[in-house]
């Protein structure tokens, strides 16, 4: 199909170590674990990244980008984790010939953690799920081949479980003006926000 390109990318490992926080001692046991403190893990993890791009007749482009991760961490502690991530991204975006260098892309998030930590079940519950919505837009407009304005916003959605959640907007803005042949004065202001993890 003309304009369409699709495939996929994924990567899959297992793993067998070992890990101690305290020594023996600081001379003949040095790199021998202290009785009771080397954990043991058996672990796998794999990952899958489909994705899809397509350019319609007018020019307008579609991307459709995936990810499935999933890992399992066997420890010999007591502290053993399951874990499985979806992750979904759509963008869509196009020049806007007739109102002259302007360029529009928008799309959406969604993002799915699912986590069984045996760590996690003194203060709680072992199976906790995190959910992670997103909108986005952002506009950009060339002036005269030497001024180029950026405009964005991305709202954003997080909740643990059934019980916290937020709603945050975020805001950015650019711009770069050329002022010679290889002079530039640039500008730039960006919001963040991090939502704490399900260990936090």
């Amino acid at each position: 199909v003309d304009g369409l390109s699709m495939g996929s990318n994924g990567n899959a490992m297992i793993e067998h170590s070992n890990f101690s926080l305290v020594w023996g001692d600081d001379s003949a046991k040095i790199y021998r674990a202290f009785p009771g403190t080397l954990t043991i893990t058996d672990s796998w993890q794999f990952y899958l990244d489909p994705y899809i791009t397509y350019f319609t007749p007018s020019g307008l482009r579609h991307s459709l980008k995936s990810r499935i991760y999933m890992t399992n961490s066997d420890n010999s502690n007591s502290q053993s984790t399951k874990n499985e991530t979806y992750y979904l991204e759509y963008s869509a975006s196009k020049e806007l010939t007739r109102i002259g260098q302007t360029h529009v892309s928008f799309g959406f998030v969604t993002n799915q953690s699912f986590v069984h930590a045996e760590l996690y079940s003194s203060s709680g519950k072992s199976d906790n799920r995190m959910q992670n919505y997103a909108l986005f837009a952002q506009f950009d407009k060339k002036f005269w081949d030497v001024l180029n304005l950026s405009l964005g916003f991305r709202g954003e959605y997080f909740q643990i479980n059934d019980t916290e959640n937020t709603v945050k907007p975020i805001v950015r803005a650019g711009a770069n003006l050329k002022l010679a042949k290889v002079s530039f004065l640039r500008f730039s202001y960006g919001q963040g926000y991090r939502y704490p993890t399900i260990t936090e």
